[in-house]
């Protein structure tokens, strides 16, 4: 693509310094990092305007001469945009990098401290983790997803059938209080996501709290049907999580306890993950793994909790499975092994 930038350049009669540097900088802009391709880029830009082009460090190899550089791509026509996805999002691509350094740092004796470790775990969400009895880090590892949401099978209002339990995202409408009897109040909420309404019921009216009208959740219930108006009562709901649904990834659903929500339980195990699994060990050897055609213990963790595929899942949760299947096993061993110990005459 440089090369053939460079003589279309020559027959427009481009200056030779502008044709040199933008050749070198269209060279670099293929190896260099994505967190360095929008400065290259913006380079490459002020250079075609006429500007003074911003300095960009070079890596430790000296940039190669457009002579003796080869082309990075063959295609005629070339768009920036089209070939690289736009860089994360500052604060996430900073916490992503910060994790990479920590899990560097971390110690296998860590796997067994409290999860106040990990950045941004106060005493506050410590006794929420020790409610669902998670006291150390590997204890937040093993809590397992009780199912997945698939978000790649998400459905409008307008196919809701009723009895069916599912799970939607809309934008709610409006929200309001209603006394029900003497004492006791109900909250209802209209959702609607543009094809249709749903007319959703809570019967704690705390909840009215954290339901803002005009904000776009995910809601999950079992469709009912109520004077011709689609309804779901008492669902469970959350904020939309943005990669999830962009990506159609399965997204876990934890068990939870009171003032701990299902995105912040992500947010922990993702952190979990990140920093610490690596360091948990495989009691079943490669030979072994190899034989049954099971993956190490690392990805199964990873894959039961963020699978990539439905596929992916299926095989994590078998190679989980086998360790449990196997304990047990082992456990029946050991126990024969020490009554025949008892019993063995002397």
């Amino acid at each position: 693509m440089s090369t053939r930038w460079a003589q279309d350049a020559h027959n427009e009669q481009a200056a030779g310094a502008t044709i040199e540097v933008v050749v070198a900088l269209m060279t670099r802009y293929d190896s260099a990092d994505p967190a360095e391709r929008p400065a290259i880029a913006k380079s490459i830009r002020q250079a075609l305007a006429g500007e003074p082009a911003e300095v960009v460090s070079p890596p430790d190899d000296a940039l190669p001469h457009p002579a003796d550089a080869e082309p990075p791509f063959a295609d005629d026509e070339f768009s920036f945009e089209a070939a690289y996805p736009p860089p994360e999002p500052t604060h996430v691509a900073r916490e992503r990098v910060r994790r990479q350094q920590s899990r560097s740092e971390r110690k296998p004796h860590e796997l067994q401290a409290a999860p106040t470790i990990l950045a941004g775990v106060g005493s506050s969400t410590a006794e929420q983790l020790a409610r669902l009895g998670i006291h150390r880090v590997v204890d937040l590892l093993w809590h397992l997803p009780a199912r997945h949401e698939d978000f790649s099978k998400l459905r409008t209002i307008d196919q809701l059938m009723p009895g069916e339990q599912v799970t939607v995202i809309a934008n709610l409408w409006d929200v309001r209080e209603r006394k029900v009897g003497i004492n006791r109040q109900v909250v209802q909420g209209i959702l609607a996501d543009g094809t249709g309404t749903l007319h959703a019921t809570w019967w704690n009216k705390y909840v009215r709290n954290q339901l803002t009208p005009g904000s776009t959740m995910r809601f999950s219930g079992k469709v009912g049907l109520y004077l011709g108006q689609k309804t779901l009562d008492n669902p469970a709901f959350e904020d939309v999580d943005d990669e999830m649904v962009a990506t159609g990834r399965l997204a876990p659903i934890y068990p939870l306890t009171e003032g701990l929500a299902q995105k912040r339980m992500r947010n922990l195990v993702r952190q979990a993950l990140d920093e610490f699994v690596h360091l948990v060990p495989d009691p079943i050897p490669p030979n072994l793994r190899s034989e049954y055609d099971l993956p190490d213990l690392v990805t199964a963790l990873e894959q039961t909790h963020f699978p990539d595929s439905a596929e992916q899942l299926a095989v994590a949760r078998r190679r989980l499975a086998f360790d449990e299947f196997l304990y047990i096993q082992l456990g029946v061993l050991q126990r024969r092994h020490e009554l025949h110990s008892r019993t063995a005459p002397a």
